[in-house]
């Protein structure tokens, strides 16, 4: 696999200052339609989805179907969920905000290489090396804590980062898109920024707007750091950044669901005259 063309180069000075507005423009477009599809009503059309259901803290583990036990089980449902209806707008918006960025993303990088501030805390924030590790350790601390909230965001936290790796791998090996810097051939999407936007998307649905906007900020951050030492693309970070807004709404939504009851089961019963008995009872 050869990877992705790159556009053509010999820009002028002003042609590029050009290009790296409109590319700054389209990453703000991109993000503040994420936020959009947070702030606004669940009704709406566009970024219609299940409001989570009220997760205080007076009723500890109240688990549901975030249980270590049902663990392998959220782990299939996770990977498979992403594939709903549910999806489809962010799905549509993120494909389509990152064929819009491929002919910008030359303009964008960091033509010096010079390390930065920027560049230094992306490399931390969203590393699979940090995030991974720090999943677990979230998810022992939610089985040990009373308060439900934490218990249920801990346990998403771990099941939506191993869904968005799981995803975020396959399509690197399956691209194979070389990074700017040509380290490697692994640079669509951006895992950093696809960590970033799981986490920020599992803690607004758990704690809301007033944490879920500042971590939405963060993650924007984490994929400018991106771009700024020359590990991505602006496309990269655009994709990454879809797949865990997907990841983390689509495992939040999934686990927050009641638990079912099942569709077949046989209970003891006793007939009139006393006969002794089972009875099949169907749940449609």
């Amino acid at each position: 696999m050869t990877g992705w063309p790159s556009p053509a180069a010999g820009r002028t000075g002003s042609e590029r200052r050009r290009l790296y507005l409109a590319d700054q423009a389209l990453a703000i477009l991109f993000v503040s339609a994420t936020i959009a599809c947070v702030a606004v009503p669940s009704e709406a059309v566009f970024c219609q989805e299940e409001e989570p259901p009220a997760q205080g803290d007076s009723e500890p583990n109240q688990d549901g179907r975030r249980s270590l036990k049902k663990l392998p089980v959220s782990l299939g449902r996770g990977f498979i969920g992403v594939f709903s209806g549910h999806s489809a707008a962010p799905l549509v918006l993120g494909a389509v905000a990152t064929v819009l960025s491929r002919p910008f993303d030359d303009d964008l990088l960091n033509a010096d290489r010079e390390e930065n501030r920027l560049g230094r805390l992306g490399a931390d924030l969203g590393d699979p090396a940090y995030v991974g590790p720090l999943a677990v350790a979230l998810l022992a601390g939610g089985r040990l804590a009373t308060g439900q909230r934490f218990r249920d965001a801990s346990y998403d936290v771990f099941v939506a980062t191993a869904v968005n790796l799981g995803y975020t791998e396959a399509l690197k090996v399956a691209v194979g898109r070389t990074r700017p810097d040509g380290q490697d051939r692994r640079s669509f999407p951006s895992g950093h920024t696809s960590n970033a936007f799981t986490w920020a998307t599992v803690a607004e649905r758990h704690y809301g707007r007033s944490v879920g906007l500042p971590m939405y900020l963060l993650a924007s951050l984490v994929g400018a750091s991106r771009i700024s030492q020359n590990r991505h693309h602006l496309s990269d970070v655009l994709a990454g950044s879809a797949i865990g807004f997907i990841v983390g709404r689509s495992v939040t939504r999934q686990n927050g669901m009641a638990t079912a009851e099942p569709a077949f089961s046989l209970l003891p019963a006793v007939g009139p005259s006393g006969q002794r008995g089972l009875l099949a009872v169907f749940r449609f």
